[in-house]
């Protein structure tokens, strides 16, 4: 007879038509439909939640904290004058006349060369590049976390497909040892899917053990679980990243290598003021007695070091050479980071074309319709799973596409040091990366 939906000849016998409808729901079990087990947008909230916790609290912020405190240090130590010291003489003849004297005075540090309002000013830069630091710190905090929780929403895709493919072959199984009892199929085809079912079970039990480790590492960033049946094409969505120059120019890594440069530039001034003497003033009260008379006074004297040999000559090549590499790092970043942008955008492109283009409807039709030509015995049992394997392989690709558009999302905003989502921004890197 000819069966209605797709036009091919069928055996009548009533065992293959149990075949064929019990191994055409199994052909539909694994459609890709029901990867899609959350509503539309679920993956944003997840993973946005994910963010905000990580940058809101915990460790990580913790350290991001203290390494603001840093810098709040540096100004406070900048701004602290040097202490005065209290200097005390007491001069006795113990022959001849009698001569005594006694000095007290205060001796302070007078500074003349500058430098210390040069460290004040280094300081502030000092304090800038800490900012940032942190900035940068957090933000790379928050993108290992949506790393980690895209690794544990497509390893538990990965299982979920795998599952229902090897229930789909564990019925086939079933069929075709009832039909091998029954003497309608030989011994090979049970023997060959038999083994298939095996092969498969052991791949399902690796990809669970990946989920599940997935999943464990995925509670190092967060303190309670989040829902990963999510589809993960929508992993780590954001907005349009903009002007690529804008977007360099404000990144927390420009700006602590900016700041870099500038802390190298104050400190090689500082060094270079070396040659100029910082002054000592003692002034104080001087008692001077001869026999009964006794005299009083004033008692001053100044100091001035003699920079002959150490006149910061070494302290300028250390600051000078920091310098040259600051301002490296910082042709750098701005070179690569341009580049890279360009490219992480134009591949993302690329990708997000192509993420729709499956023809998945076409591989079920081929696997439905070598299930009834295999049903009607004019196809062999390899024919039937190289369907499967084609079903299979699609809805894995599917899930390899997601895992390459999710890594390339993220590496878009670690070059733009940004999350393309205003309250993200606001929550990491302390304002709004959209705003002037």
């Amino acid at each position: 007879m000819t069966d209605p939906t797709s036009g091919c000849i069928v055996s009548e016998k009533p065992i293959a038509r149990r075949l064929l409808g019990m191994i055409s729901a199994a052909a539909l079990v694994i459609t890709p439909g029901s990867l899609a087990l959350a509503e539309a947008g679920a993956s944003a909230r997840t993973e946005r939640g994910l963010v905000l916790e990580v940058c809101r609290g915990g460790p990580d912020a913790a350290v991001a904290a203290a390494q603001r405190a840093q810098g709040q240090a540096a100004i406070v130590e900048a701004a602290v004058l040097p202490n005065p010291s209290l200097w005390a003489e007491r001069q006795q003849s113990l022959t001849g006349l009698d001569e005594r004297q006694t000095i007290v005075a205060l001796n302070v540090p007078v500074g003349i060369s500058g430098r210390y309002f040069l460290r004040r000013d280094a300081a502030d830069a000092k304090d800038r590049q800490e900012q940032a630091d942190a900035e940068v710190q957090l933000f790379e905090a928050a993108l290992l976390a949506r790393a980690a929780y895209a690794d544990a929403v497509l390893a538990r895709a990965k299982v979920a497909v795998l599952t229902k493919q090897q229930a789909a072959l564990e019925r086939l199984t079933e069929v075709i040892a009832g039909l091998t009892k029954g003497g309608e199929l030989s011994r090979y085809d049970l023997l060959r899917q038999e083994l298939e079912a095996d092969l498969h079970r052991r791949r399902l039990l690796l990809a669970e053990a990946q989920a599940e480790a997935a999943e464990l590492r995925l509670a190092r960033w967060t303190s309670a679980p989040l829902p990963l049946a999510i589809d993960p094409l929508e992993l780590a969505q954001g907005a349009d990243s903009g002007d690529a120059a804008v977007l360099i120019a404000q990144h927390p890594q420009r700006r602590s290598l900016e700041a870099a440069v500038e802390l190298g530039a104050l400190e090689l001034r500082a060094a270079e003021r070396r040659w100029i003497p910082d002054l000592e003033v003692l002034a104080g009260y001087r008692e001077v007695g001869a026999g009964q008379e006794t005299g009083h006074g004033l008692s001053a004297s100044l100091t001035v070091p003699l920079t002959f040999f150490d006149h910061g000559q070494g302290e300028a090549a250390q600051a000078h050479a920091q310098l040259l590499l600051a301002q490296a790092k910082a042709g750098r970043f701005q070179r690569q980071s341009s580049a890279e942008l360009r490219a992480a955008a134009a591949q993302l492109d690329r990708l997000e074309a192509h993420r729709e283009q499956f023809n998945e409807g076409g591989v079920l039709r081929l696997q439905d319709e070598a299930t009834q030509l295999y049903a009607a015995g004019e196809a062999n049992i390899t024919e039937l799973l190289e369907a499967y394997h084609s079903a299979e392989a699609l809805l894995l690709s599917r899930l390899e596409l997601a895992a390459e558009i999710a890594q390339v999302r993220l590496a878009r905003m670690r070059l733009a040091g940004s999350f393309f989502d205003p309250e993200l921004d606001q929550a990491c890197l302390g304002h709004d990366r959209g705003s002037p």
